[in-house]
Protein backbone atom coordinates (compact mmCIF):
# COMPACT_ATOMS: atom_id res chain seq x y z
CA UNK A 1 0.00 0.00 0.00
CA UNK A 2 0.86 3.60 -0.04
CA UNK A 3 3.68 4.72 2.29
CA UNK A 4 3.45 6.69 5.62
CA UNK A 5 3.81 10.24 5.31
CA UNK A 6 7.20 11.39 7.48
CA UNK A 7 9.28 13.97 7.93
CA UNK A 8 11.76 14.97 5.03
CA UNK A 9 13.70 17.57 6.26
CA UNK A 10 13.36 21.06 8.32
CA UNK A 11 14.99 23.95 6.14
CA UNK A 12 14.81 27.52 6.64
CA UNK A 13 14.08 30.59 4.40
CA UNK A 14 16.16 33.19 6.10
CA UNK A 15 19.92 33.51 4.88
CA UNK A 16 22.69 32.34 6.78
CA UNK A 17 24.32 34.30 8.91
CA UNK A 18 24.65 36.10 12.80
CA UNK A 19 21.17 36.48 14.33
CA UNK A 20 20.85 38.95 17.82
CA UNK A 21 18.02 38.82 20.52
CA UNK A 22 14.89 40.21 18.36
CA UNK A 23 15.34 38.17 15.28
CA UNK A 24 13.03 36.05 13.65
CA UNK A 25 14.11 33.16 11.78
CA UNK A 26 12.19 31.05 9.55
CA UNK A 27 11.47 27.52 10.38
CA UNK A 28 9.97 25.32 7.05
CA UNK A 29 9.11 21.28 7.72
CA UNK A 30 8.74 19.20 4.50
CA UNK A 31 6.77 16.02 4.13
CA UNK A 32 7.09 13.26 2.07
CA UNK A 33 4.23 14.11 0.79
CA UNK A 34 0.73 16.24 0.83
CA UNK A 35 -0.78 16.09 4.50
CA UNK A 36 -3.24 17.86 6.88
CA UNK A 37 -3.29 18.55 10.52
CA UNK A 38 -6.17 17.64 12.27
CA UNK A 39 -8.71 20.69 12.87
CA UNK A 40 -7.43 21.65 16.81
CA UNK A 41 -4.48 20.30 16.29
CA UNK A 42 -0.47 21.55 16.88
CA UNK A 43 2.85 20.65 15.78
CA UNK A 44 5.69 21.41 17.95
CA UNK A 45 9.41 21.77 16.63
CA UNK A 46 12.04 22.21 19.76
CA UNK A 47 15.17 23.82 18.68
CA UNK A 48 18.72 23.55 20.00
CA UNK A 49 18.91 26.64 21.39
CA UNK A 50 21.41 26.37 24.49
CA UNK A 51 20.07 26.00 28.29
CA UNK A 52 16.82 26.96 27.24
CA UNK A 53 15.10 25.03 23.97
CA UNK A 54 12.68 27.55 22.07
CA UNK A 55 9.57 26.01 20.25
CA UNK A 56 7.74 26.88 16.70
CA UNK A 57 4.20 25.85 16.70
CA UNK A 58 2.62 24.94 13.80
CA UNK A 59 -1.94 25.07 14.13
CA UNK A 60 -2.75 24.93 10.32
CA UNK A 61 -1.71 22.47 7.61
CA UNK A 62 -3.75 22.39 4.98
CA UNK A 63 -2.96 19.25 1.96
CA UNK A 64 0.49 20.41 1.53
CA UNK A 65 3.75 19.15 1.57
CA UNK A 66 5.71 21.72 3.95
CA UNK A 67 5.05 24.27 6.71
CA UNK A 68 6.58 26.79 8.36
CA UNK A 69 6.26 28.81 11.54
CA UNK A 70 9.08 31.47 13.03
CA UNK A 71 11.53 31.83 15.91
CA UNK A 72 12.47 34.68 17.51
CA UNK A 73 15.48 34.31 19.15
CA UNK A 74 15.42 35.51 22.68
CA UNK A 75 17.91 36.69 25.39
CA UNK A 76 20.47 33.87 26.25
CA UNK A 77 19.59 31.73 23.35
CA UNK A 78 22.66 30.24 22.05
CA UNK A 79 23.41 28.34 18.47
CA UNK A 80 26.90 28.04 16.76
CA UNK A 81 24.41 26.23 13.67
CA UNK A 82 20.69 26.18 14.56
CA UNK A 83 19.16 22.81 14.13
CA UNK A 84 16.28 21.22 15.33
CA UNK A 85 16.23 18.63 18.54
CA UNK A 86 12.58 17.15 17.62
CA UNK A 87 9.10 17.46 16.47
CA UNK A 88 5.92 16.30 17.86
CA UNK A 89 2.11 16.50 17.36
CA UNK A 90 -0.71 16.90 19.44
CA UNK A 91 -3.84 15.83 17.03
CA UNK A 92 -3.19 13.71 13.93
CA UNK A 93 -1.37 14.37 10.45
CA UNK A 94 -2.62 12.38 7.82
CA UNK A 95 -2.18 12.21 3.90
CA UNK A 96 -4.74 11.94 1.61
CA UNK A 97 -5.36 8.54 2.41
CA UNK A 98 -5.95 9.08 5.76
CA UNK A 99 -2.75 7.48 7.00
CA UNK A 100 -1.74 9.31 9.83
CA UNK A 101 1.99 10.07 10.32
CA UNK A 102 3.68 7.81 13.13
CA UNK A 103 7.33 8.39 12.52
CA UNK A 104 8.26 12.29 13.60
CA UNK A 105 12.01 11.44 12.83
CA UNK A 106 13.38 14.33 10.63
CA UNK A 107 14.82 13.56 7.72
CA UNK A 108 17.57 15.91 6.87
CA UNK A 109 17.99 18.70 9.51
CA UNK A 110 18.49 22.17 9.20
CA UNK A 111 22.18 22.42 10.18
CA UNK A 112 22.66 20.28 6.77
CA UNK A 113 21.13 23.13 4.31
CA UNK A 114 22.01 25.92 6.47
CA UNK A 115 24.64 28.17 8.62
CA UNK A 116 22.39 29.70 11.07
CA UNK A 117 23.89 31.24 13.93
CA UNK A 118 21.78 32.47 16.82
CA UNK A 119 23.58 34.99 19.51
CA UNK A 120 21.12 35.83 22.22
CA UNK A 121 23.64 37.14 24.46
CA UNK A 122 24.36 41.00 24.64
CA UNK A 123 28.55 41.58 25.61
CA UNK A 124 29.25 43.04 28.66
CA UNK A 125 32.37 44.47 30.49
CA UNK A 126 34.61 41.88 31.70
CA UNK A 127 37.06 43.61 33.24
CA UNK A 128 39.32 46.69 33.07
CA UNK A 129 43.29 46.47 33.64
CA UNK A 130 45.85 48.08 33.23
CA UNK A 131 49.56 46.78 31.57
CA UNK A 132 51.10 50.22 33.51
CA UNK A 133 53.67 48.39 37.02
CA UNK A 134 52.36 49.08 40.24
CA UNK A 135 53.94 52.14 41.15
CA UNK A 136 53.23 55.77 42.45
CA UNK A 137 52.91 57.40 39.47
CA UNK A 138 54.03 61.75 39.02
CA UNK A 139 52.53 64.62 37.50
CA UNK A 140 52.87 63.97 33.85
CA UNK A 141 52.64 60.26 33.85
CA UNK A 142 51.18 57.90 31.66
CA UNK A 143 48.90 54.92 32.64
CA UNK A 144 47.33 52.30 30.93
CA UNK A 145 43.64 51.71 31.01
CA UNK A 146 42.78 48.64 28.95
CA UNK A 147 38.75 47.61 28.97
CA UNK A 148 38.15 43.82 28.42
CA UNK A 149 35.00 42.78 27.01
CA UNK A 150 33.02 39.24 27.10
CA UNK A 151 33.66 39.01 23.79
CA UNK A 152 34.21 40.53 20.40
CA UNK A 153 32.37 44.06 20.14
CA UNK A 154 32.88 47.45 17.28
CA UNK A 155 32.27 50.79 18.18
CA UNK A 156 29.79 52.22 15.81
CA UNK A 157 31.42 55.42 13.56
CA UNK A 158 31.91 58.48 15.38
CA UNK A 159 30.82 56.96 18.63
CA UNK A 160 33.14 57.32 22.10
CA UNK A 161 33.62 55.01 25.14
CA UNK A 162 34.72 57.30 28.44
CA UNK A 163 36.28 55.51 31.36
CA UNK A 164 36.07 57.79 34.51
CA UNK A 165 38.70 57.19 36.70
CA UNK A 166 38.75 58.19 40.75
CA UNK A 167 40.66 60.88 41.49
CA UNK A 168 40.65 64.06 43.64
CA UNK A 169 39.64 65.34 40.24
CA UNK A 170 37.97 62.63 38.55
CA UNK A 171 39.28 62.45 35.17
CA UNK A 172 38.06 60.34 32.07
CA UNK A 173 39.71 58.32 29.25
CA UNK A 174 37.55 58.43 25.77
CA UNK A 175 38.32 55.66 23.68
CA UNK A 176 36.83 56.09 19.64
CA UNK A 177 37.52 53.10 17.48
CA UNK A 178 36.95 49.61 18.51
CA UNK A 179 36.97 47.39 15.29
CA UNK A 180 35.67 43.65 16.54
CA UNK A 181 38.01 43.66 19.50
CA UNK A 182 37.47 41.74 22.59
CA UNK A 183 39.47 44.41 24.30
CA UNK A 184 40.41 48.29 23.86
CA UNK A 185 42.99 50.78 25.43
CA UNK A 186 43.67 54.55 26.30
CA UNK A 187 45.84 56.21 28.26
CA UNK A 188 45.14 58.60 31.21
CA UNK A 189 48.05 61.07 32.04
CA UNK A 190 48.16 62.40 35.64
CA UNK A 191 47.31 65.79 35.59
CA UNK A 192 48.46 67.97 38.53
CA UNK A 193 46.79 67.70 41.97
CA UNK A 194 45.45 64.09 40.83
CA UNK A 195 45.71 61.66 44.07
CA UNK A 196 45.23 57.83 44.48
CA UNK A 197 45.74 55.70 46.83
CA UNK A 198 44.65 52.67 44.45
CA UNK A 199 43.49 53.72 40.92
CA UNK A 200 40.35 52.62 39.69
CA UNK A 201 37.46 52.99 37.38
CA UNK A 202 34.56 54.88 38.73
CA UNK A 203 32.04 54.30 35.32
CA UNK A 204 32.05 53.19 31.66
CA UNK A 205 29.75 55.09 29.43
CA UNK A 206 28.90 55.40 26.10
CA UNK A 207 29.43 59.34 25.45
CA UNK A 208 28.30 58.42 21.72
CA UNK A 209 27.30 55.67 19.32
CA UNK A 210 26.84 52.17 20.22
CA UNK A 211 29.30 49.23 20.73
CA UNK A 212 27.85 45.87 19.57
CA UNK A 213 28.88 42.30 18.84
CA UNK A 214 28.68 40.44 15.96
CA UNK A 215 25.64 40.05 15.60
CA UNK A 216 24.27 42.90 16.34
CA UNK A 217 23.66 43.30 20.20
CA UNK A 218 24.12 45.99 21.66
CA UNK A 219 26.05 46.41 25.10
CA UNK A 220 23.41 47.77 27.32
CA UNK A 221 25.20 46.85 30.51
CA UNK A 222 28.60 48.85 31.18
CA UNK A 223 28.90 47.90 35.21
CA UNK A 224 32.22 47.48 36.01
CA UNK A 225 32.93 43.93 37.72
CA UNK A 226 34.14 44.67 41.37
CA UNK A 227 37.06 42.19 41.09
CA UNK A 228 38.98 44.50 38.33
Amino acid sequence: GDPFPSIASVTSTTSDGSYKIGSTINITVNFSEAVSLSSGGTMTVTLETGSTDRTVSITSISNATSASGTYTVEENDLSSDLTVKSISVAGTISDASDQAMVDFSIGANLASSSAIVVDGVAPTVASVKSTSTNTTYGTGASINITVNFSEAVSLSSGGSMTVTLNSATDRTVSITSISSATSASGTYTVVEGDASSDLSVTTIALASGSLSDAAGNAMSSFSVPADS
